[in-house]
């Protein structure tokens, strides 16, 4: 029986999930729910995930409700590449180390400057906000890019993966995120290239949705 992802395209978790599956050559079944029309708060779905949210992983009866957990477990039941996640203690524990740091930081960060913006201004303090991910950009790129070209060294693991995908997600509003940050674009470049053509398959939806909301708001 086939692993199930449900999924929305335009979450980052979700994309992160996707190109991990079709890097690593791991069959899956995609069942996309769409968060804008409220798919995720009806039934069935509430009966997988209680949360509402998504992604969500069914494997037989085996529901998980976490991308990191997700990862983790296709990792501990699948042959992956050693660059995605190693073998060695060291080498999970460096991607292990972001993973952990990024719920509150490039998830949390990029995220509430893409909601303020997309959503509304009056809700978020987007000084703030802006500020908090610039520091978050910071952060990255002085612990755990320092002067290597991958978070785990010199090949792309999931922690780059899932970081490409958060910081994509201001770029949504036509915010330039790497406007003075040619390291960080160098990265994302390499991440992306690295992970071909399933990073843009990935995004594709989002492109699109990127240039509707362009057009429509003239920017």
């Amino acid at each position: 029986m086939s692993i199930k992802l449900y999924i929305d395209m335009l979450s980052q978790p979700c994309r992160a999930l996707v190109i991990f599956m079709k890097t690593c050559k791991v069959p899956f079944e995609a069942v996309q729910v769409a968060i804008r029309k409220g798919e995720n708060r009806k039934e069935p779905f509430l009966k997988l995930n209680p949360l509402g949210k998504l992604p969500v992983m069914m494997d037989g009866q085996f529901v998980l409700t976490e991308s990191v957990a997700i990862f983790r477990y296709i990792c501990r039941k699948f042959s992956v590449p050693e660059n995605i996640y190693p073998s060695s203690l060291e080498g999970q524990a460096k991607v292990d180390e972001y993973l952990e740091w990024q719920h509150m930081n490039t998830r949390y960060k990029a995220a509430t400057v893409f909601i303020g913006e997309l959503f509304g201004r009056g809700n978020v303090d987007m000084d703030k906000a802006v500020s908090d991910m610039n520091q978050m950009m910071d952060d990255l790129e002085m612990m755990f890019l320092k002067n290597q070209e991958f978070i785990n060294g010199d090949q792309v693991s999931f922690a780059d993966i899932l970081a490409a995908c958060e910081i994509v997600q201001p770029m949504f509003s036509g915010r330039k995120v790497f406007d003075d940050r040619p390291r960080i674009k160098s990265w994302f470049e390499r991440v992306r290239r690295e992970t071909q053509p399933h990073f843009d398959e990935a995004h594709s939806i989002f492109y699109q949705g990127r240039e509707r909301f362009l057009r429509k708001n003239k920017l």
